[in-house]
């Protein structure tokens, strides 16, 4: 019996001495995680205050981004795309031309245009879009032109851009130059998606007859088909819209002296097929006397008497 007393006595203090090992390791190890927690704390509120610091710096950049290119109105964004045919359109409308109308009351007419440019608010347009006019000597029928053409525009919801470019000195109005200075100059100022070649003195009646480009050229004044010869050398095809849509109000004037009518465009017409290769945009030549972003366009008046200087 005493024999397996002592027995009984050395497991009984064997299997405390295993109970008391094993909770001083539970104790042991939750301890050092009670240590490892707390010495990831601080790391914890740091990675979260670093976190913090920098969303607050990029949204700070954002901010700052956005007001740097608040007055630049081609800006990418995140609305979505204006309808293909937009909700604000009336159809066809009468035209009037009032003779007191001033520039100060169209600049009235039309706040949300600045420096001669427009984008709509609601939604990202579809196609960017400028507007080159040809001028000299016709400050009334431009008058005229802008009163009517800037709310047919926003009606269209696209973003836009009007250039007008002036021919200085006494030389012979040339609009086919004016229009490839036009086209150069507008490129340096944005990535246009379109061009749309304006005279000063027709006003679309209809806000149906969509100013955006197509995957061909789109002649926009059907009545008035007298060009379109390097078009067909390039097989290409003239898009037009319906007749009862393109239907322009053209406002009646003289011939102004430097602007009559060529007796040599029949001839030069007929060169056309050797020379329109190397007679364009890459022979245009001229002198850029100013460029103006006055707050319904952009006045580009450029002279060629004047040739420019060859660097």
């Amino acid at each position: 019996m005493a024999l397996g007393l002592n027995v009984f006595n050395l497991f009984y203090k064997l299997k405390v001495l295993v109970l008391v090992t094993l909770f001083v390791m539970v104790l042991w190890t939750t301890f050092g995680y009670l240590v490892d927690t707390r010495q990831e704390i601080p790391k914890a509120k740091s990675m979260v205050e670093f976190f913090r610091k920098v969303t607050s710096l990029q949204h700070s950049q954002e901010e700052e981004k956005i007001e740097s290119t608040a007055d630049v109105p081609m800006v990418k964004s995140f609305q979505s795309p204006c309808p293909a045919l937009s909700p604000y359109l009336r159809g066809a409308s009468k035209l009037s031309f009032k003779p007191s109308v001033t520039l100060e009351e169209v600049q009235k007419e039309n706040p949300q245009v600045a420096k001669g440019r427009y984008h709509p608010v609601e939604c990202s347009a579809l196609q960017h879009v400028a507007i080159l006019i040809p001028h000299r000597n016709r400050e009334k029928h431009l008058l005229y032109l802008l009163q009517h053409l800037h709310p047919f525009l926003q009606r269209q919801q696209l973003d836009y851009g009007i250039y007008v470019i002036h021919q200085a000195g006494n030389t012979k109005f040339n609009r086919a130059k004016l229009l490839n200075v036009g086209y150069l100059e507008a490129l340096k100022e944005a990535n246009w998606d379109c061009f749309i070649f304006h005279d000063v003195d027709l006003v679309p009646e209809n806000d149906f007859n969509i100013y955006m480009c197509d995957t061909q050229p789109k002649h926009l004044v059907v009545g008035r088909n007298n060009t379109g010869y390097r078009v067909e050398m390039q097989k290409m095809k003239v898009v037009r819209p319906p007749a009862d849509v393109a239907r322009y109000t053209m406002i009646f004037h003289n011939r102004d002296h430097g602007n009559e009518e060529n007796r040599e465009r029949m001839k030069l017409l007929r060169q056309v097929s050797r020379t329109w290769k190397t007679d364009g945009l890459n022979s245009c030549s001229y002198k850029l006397l100013s460029v103006e972003h006055n707050p319904l366009y952009i006045n580009i008046t450029v002279d060629f008497s004047v040739q420019p200087k060859v660097s």
